[in-house]
Order: structure tokens, then sequence, then C-alpha cells
């Protein structure tokens, strides 16, 4: 990993990563792949629960204040470790949390903060975007040490990977459907958090499509702090 422009460079390394994840559901809720109707939606209940306004994942070691709106078409679906949500016209947004084990514990504390979410976004988040999206790519990746006991941003790009291919028309090729993504990574509570976001308005809106990359992620990067904004941490259940 090198440092250019105040931005991080991720890197490639043989270092095996062994921690046990599934990476089906977190590769396709992350990268967009899977596809419901609303009517899916609709007849499948989640497995968090929504109260008022606020989603709790099945663990509740966070609440969310919802960031889309049922009454303007916006979903929830959710698995026991991701929850997605988006509308029609927008957003789309998931909070994967996976509980660190004692092994992941240890590749924070020997890394350090910084070097073990790159090592954790490389493993685990873009060699899933790769194998799903060829020739997905990384735009930058900054780390902020001050935000939530030290945050990881990346900005990377999916050819053919936007969740609002509905909107555009399915004869669009996959470069008109580029995703611009936004991701921030961070542990909270010994619970590894992965937060994506896309907007739609970087496919439909002329002004936002015309913006340079450092403009795109800038409004990638506020979506992103709205979203984190929204969260309640709650402390960890005692180990057994």
């Amino acid at each position: 990993m090198a440092k250019t422009d105040g931005c991080l460079s991720i890197r490639r390394s043989g270092i095996p990563f062994g921690w046990t994840l599934n990476l089906l559901i977190f590769a396709t809720v992350l990268g967009g792949g899977i596809s419901r109707s609303r009517a899916d939606e609709g007849s499948k209940p989640i497995l968090g629960r929504i109260i008022q306004n606020q989603y709790l994942p099945p663990s509740e070691t966070y609440s969310i204040t919802l960031p889309v709106q049922p009454e303007f078409g916006g979903s929830v679906t959710d698995t026991a470790d991701v929850v997605t949500f988006q509308d029609e016209f927008t957003l789309h947004a998931s909070i994967a949390c996976f509980r660190m084990d004692s092994a992941q514990e240890r590749e924070d504390q020997t890394r350090g903060r910084r070097d073990y979410l790159v090592w954790f976004y490389r493993q685990q988040v873009h060699s899933q975007f790769k194998r799903r999206f060829p020739g997905a790519s990384i735009d930058s990746a900054r780390f902020i040490p001050e935000m939530l006991g030290g945050s990881l941003l990346v900005y990377s790009r999916l050819p053919g990977g936007s969740m609002f291919k509905v909107l555009l028309g399915s004869s669009l090729s996959e470069s008109t459907t580029e995703a611009c993504r936004g991701n921030m990574l961070f542990v909270q509570d010994n619970h590894l958090f992965v937060v994506s976001v896309e907007l739609a308005k970087l496919l439909l809106d002329p002004e936002a499509m015309a913006l340079s990359p450092e403009g795109k992620q800038e409004l990638l990067r506020k979506q992103l702090l709205d979203i984190v904004g929204r969260i309640t941490f709650k402390s960890a259940a005692p180990a057994p």
C-alpha cells in the first residue's frame, strides 16, 4: 500500500485470508446481484425489525433511521448480516455488519486499523466486485483516522453494476450502466461495518454526470456520511 496525493493506493499481496464469510450473499448484496420485483419484496418478510422509522438487524448490533421512504417506493431487504435500502429514483445503500472473530481481531491489532481495513476491502469486497463485474476498478481510497476510530473511504467503478438498470432500460450497454460506488469501512464494538452507496443521479442527471471524478466522489462521500450519521451503535453483548 502506498500513499499518493493524500489517497491510498491498494495493491495486491499474497497474504491468505482466513475469515469464513458467506461470500455469495456478501457479493450479491453489495455488488447488485440480488434482483427482486416489488411484489417479491413485499411478499418476503425481513429478518430484522422496523419500528416506526428505525431498522434493527437480527443481531440488534445497531439501529438506523430509514434512508428511504416506503410511501415513495423505498424498499428494505436483508439477510442475517446485510441490509439493503433502495428507492426507485435516487438511492441504493447497503450496510454489512460482521462480528469479528479472534483471527480478525489479531489482524486488526497486528496490521493497525488502516492496513487492516485496506486488506479486508481488497480481499473480501473488491475481489468479489471484480469477479462479478469484470473491469471493476478503484478510483481512490482514503483513510480518515479521526472518524469512528479510523474509517476507510473507497470509491469504485463497476461496469454493468448499476442498481438502477430498470430506470435506464435493459437495452443500454454495460458502460452506460457503470456504477460509481462509494464504500466506507470501519469497526465498532468488535463488528466490522461495510457501508456502500450508489446514487441514481450519477447516471440520470446531466449536471451530476458531467462532474469530475472528484466531484462525483464528493457526492458519494456526503451520502455515505448521511447514512452513517443515521446509525446508532449498541454495545456488543458480553461474550459467553
